[in-house]
């Protein structure tokens, strides 16, 4: 279970206002760490080999259960398109608070075809 707090701002769900902040739960089936190392390296005429690390990008892949409540799959929606111009948002999976950008485009899977849908993304810590 993961706990999120994010700002609305894009396809906001009946009921809601833009701008306002909210905080919903999501049952999470997929919570696999994925860090990036951002380096560049160059070879010496010799054959030496230079590295220069930039920064280590701590990164998840997250997966929801599958879902088929209409309200919590367009809270998801709200949540998704608030934050796909790069807009940071709060994450909390095991305890652990982490602020968040998504990474990349989600991807909505339907699981079977009574109606029940899993979404799949990629969140990058905000450091």
């Amino acid at each position: 279970m993961a706990t999120i707090t994010y700002t609305a701002k894009r396809s906001v769900a009946g009921g809601r206002t833009v701008g306002e902040e909210y905080t919903f739960e999501v049952p999470i089936s997929d919570w696999t760490p994925r860090p990036r190392r951002q380096a560049a390296s160059s070879t010496s005429l010799s054959g030496r080999r230079f590295d220069r690390l930039t920064r280590i990008d701590r990164e998840w892949r997250v997966s929801t259960v599958a879902e088929d409540d209409e309200a919590k799959l367009a809270q998801l929606e709200e949540f998704l398109d608030s934050v796909a111009g790069g807009e940071t948002f709060e994450i909390t999976h095991s305890g652990t608070l982490r602020t968040c950008q998504i990474d990349g485009d989600p991807s909505w899977s339907l699981v079977n075809s009574v109606g029940f849908y899993s979404v799949n993304f990629n969140v990058r810590e905000f450091v």
